[in-house]
C-alpha cells in the first residue's frame, strides 16, 4: 500500500486476518458460479440482480476491478463473463484462500492484489467496469469513490449492491431501546447466532451516501430490496423477499425509505473528476 494505513484500515485487517483464519475450509469447495451463468434469475436477491446487470452487457474483451474481493467468489464469477479480471483487498489473508480458490475454479486471466480502497494502485482509466459488492459500507466512501472513479474508464460502468437504512430507520435501529431488547434476538433470529460477521468500524450506507455516489457515476439503475429480510427476519424465506421486491421496486421514493439493500448501475464520467466535495 502506497500511504500509511489509518486506525480504521488497521483494525480491518486485524479482524480479517482472524477471519480468514476460520475460513480456510473455504478452499476446499469449488464455487459455485451459477449466479454469473444460469438463465434462470432469482429476480428477488439483490446479489443476484447485481449479476443480471452484468450479464446484460458485454464484457468478453474488457477488464473489470471487483473492489474488496475478499475470498475470491466475485472474482471467480466475474471470470465466467469478462476477459480479464482484476481484484484487491486489504486483507493478505483473504487473499490467500482467494488466490488458491481463483487459480482452480477461475476462468481466463485473473489478477489479485494487496491494497485499500481508498488507496487504489491502478492507474487512470484502466477498468471498463468495478463492481462493489457489501465493501463501500467498510470504508471511508468519499476517498473510494474517488479511487473508482479515477481507475474507470470514462463512460465505464460501475455495479454495486450495498447494506442501506434510510437515516430515519437507522435512529430507530441505533436507538437505547432497541439495542438493550431487542437487538440480540433478532441477531439470532437473523443469522442464527451472536457471533456474526460485523466488523467495529461498519455503517450502513444512508440516502446522503446513494445521493453522493450517484452524483459521482450518474446513476442508471437505483433498485431497492428487503424490508424484513436482513432487518427482522433471514434470508431464506423467499416468498417474503419476493412480496416486498414487488412493493419496493413500485416506487424509488418508497424503496430509499423503506428498503435494506440497494443495487445500482451507473457511468463515470470524467468531467465531474473536478468535483469539490471530492476528498484532496
Amino acid at each position: 500500500m502506497r500511504e500509511e494505513l489509518t486506525e480504521r484500515q488497521k483494525r480491518e485487517i486485524e479482524y480479517h486476518r482472524a477471519h480468514a483464519a476460520t475460513n480456510v475450509h473455504r478452499t476446499q469447495k469449488a464455487t459455485a458460479t451459477d449466479i454469473a451463468t444460469s438463465e434462470r434469475r432469482r429476480w428477488w436477491n439483490p446479489y443476484w440482480h447485481t449479476y443480471t446487470l452484468v450479464r446484460s452487457r458485454d464484457w468478453r474483451n474488457k477488464r473489470v476491478l471487483v473492489v474488496g474481493c475478499g475470498f475470491g467468489e466475485d472474482v471467480i464469477r466475474m471470470s465466467c463473463l469478462a476477459g480479464e479480471v482484476y481484484g484487491f483487498d486489504i486483507s493478505p489473508e483473504s487473499l490467500e484462500i482467494a488466490n488458491t480458490r481463483c487459480a482452480r475454479d477461475a476462468r481466463g486471466k485473473v489478477v489479485l492484489d494487496v491494497m485499500a480502497a481508498e488507496q487504489v494502485l491502478y492507474p487512470d482509466d484502466f477498468f471498463d467496469c468495478v463492481y462493489v459488492r457489501d465493501i463501500l459500507h467498510h470504508v471511508e466512501i468519499k476517498e473510494a469513490m474517488k479511487e473508482i472513479s479515477r481507475v474507470c474508464k470514462d463512460g465505464g460502468v460501475v455495479v454495486g449492491l450495498e447494506m442501506y437504512a434510510h437515516s430515519i430507520l437507522e435512529k430507530i435501529r441505533n436507538s437505547k431501546i432497541v439495542e438493550k431488547f431487542f437487538y440480540n434476538k433478532m441477531k439470532e433470529i437473523i443469522y442464527g447466532s451472536n457471533d456474526i460477521y460485523i466488523t467495529e468500524d461498519e455503517r450502513k450506507l444512508t440516502e446522503v451516501d446513494i445521493e453522493f455516489i450517484r452524483d459521482v457515476i450518474n446513476f442508471e439503475i437505483e433498485e431497492y430490496f428487503n424490508m424484513t429480510i436482513g432487518r427482522l427476519l433471514p434470508d431464506r424465506f423467499d416468498f417474503i423477499a419476493k412480496a416486498e421486491r414487488r412493493l419496493l421496486r413500485t416506487s424509488t421514493s418508497l424503496g430509499r425509505l423503506l428498503g435494506n439493500r440497494v443495487v445500482f448501475l451507473g457511468t463515470v464520467h470524467k468531467g465531474r473528476d473536478d468535483r469539490s466535495d471530492f476528498p484532496n
